[in-house]
């Protein structure tokens, strides 16, 4: 579910469906970009919600009241020419690695390309977001093309730190559960 401001180009999101794609536009036309900065994820009695670009993340009861907020200080890192240098090989070399086929690999670097033309501001905050059951948002570290983040921030329901969690590079989380990561 998207909620996009009045110019239609960033958009925040309540609930993400992995079956939307994000690219929208108009047939013939060509795709037109869509940045979802925000996202959200419930749990029992209600959801947390964040956008990469801020430093904070909210907690609001299932009737939509802000329950709690977390900040944290952390400077903003530009997209620098470096930093977009690093971006693309590092895209590049994940791409070729899992022996991706010639027309992708130059198909996913003109995305990367284009993506990163139409940047503005720094670098987000975070990469991916998770909420766990009880609550706890688990923000990962803004990581390069193709590769899992290294290091999560996980804040408690009660918008405390818990604690930095690193795991190995080959390492990619798809749930969390009360005692448990898969």
């Amino acid at each position: 579910i998207l909620a996009v401001d009045a110019e239609g180009g960033t958009a925040d999101t309540l609930v993400e469906l992995p079956h939307l794609r994000r690219w929208y536009g108009t047939r013939g036309a060509g795709p037109g970009p869509v940045q979802v900065k925000g996202r959200a994820g419930g749990f029992a009695g209600g959801f947390a919600w964040a956008r990469s670009d801020e430093r904070e993340v909210r907690w609001y009861d299932d009737s939509g009241r802000l329950l709690q907020m977390a900040r944290w200080d952390e400077e903003p890192v530009p997209l620098t020419p470096e930093w977009r240098r690093r971006l693309v090989l590092t895209g590049e070399e994940a791409y070729r690695s899992r022996g991706a086929e010639e027309p992708f690999v130059a198909t996913r670097l003109t995305e990367l390309e284009e993506g990163l033309d139409r940047h503005d501001g720094p670098l987000p905050y975070w990469d991916s977001f998770h909420v766990d059951r009880l609550g706890n948002v688990w923000l990962s570290e803004y990581s390069m093309p193709a590769q899992p983040p290294e290091g999560w921030r996980v804040f408690a329901r009660d918008g405390a730190l818990i604690a930095w969690i690193f795991l190995p590079d080959v390492v990619a989380i798809l749930d969390i559960t009360d005692d448990r990561i898969l």
